[in-house]
């Protein structure tokens, strides 16, 4: 399982990369062209949605590299099955909190469509943010069941 999660993790990550870096030459542009008084028209809204991406798009990847902060004082005692049951509790509220944050998300952009919320300035549609995001959390929660299934070789209690 955890053959098919590594692609969707790694695509998802690139995706936010570039969401990072168009944040980034979108801020720059609009700061250098303030400067001759010609702002990017839309630069906070289109800033705050690359940002949801960026962020959101990180999480599966950031996961399987263990690249988030670890509190790992308690696990790093343990050996054997007490550690590998912590793990799998832990995972197991992972895949609860971002199941829960995926549906309500899910849920969330369906009515953002069915009422046709856009933001104010560049009418951009809400719900393709909210989907995007629920895309990132269910994808966490393959990565996190895929770890329980079949944990890391570097795995030594939970993330």
């Amino acid at each position: 399982m955890l053959a098919l999660v590594r692609p969707l993790a790694r695509a998802l990550h690139w995706a936010g990369a570039a969401a990072l870096a168009a944040m980034m030459l979108l801020t720059v542009a609009d700061v250098v062209l303030r400067s001759f008084r010609r702002p990017i028209v839309g630069t906070y809204e289109l800033v705050g949605f690359l940002g949801a991406l960026a962020i959101g798009f990180s999480l599966p990847q950031t996961s399987l590299d263990r690249g988030q902060v670890l509190m790992d004082f308690l696990t790093r005692r343990l050996s054997g099955a007490p550690a590998r049951a912590l793990a799998l509790i832990s995972r197991a509220a992972g895949v609860g909190l971002f199941g829960l944050i995926g549906w309500n998300l899910l849920a969330m952009g369906i009515d953002l469509r069915r009422t046709g919320d856009v933001t104010p300035l560049l009418h951009l549609p809400l719900f393709l943010l909210a989907w995007a995001i629920a895309l990132a959390c269910l994808a966490e929660c393959l990565v996190l069941v895929s770890e329980a299934i079949a944990p890391p070789a570097t795995g030594e209690g939970a993330p």
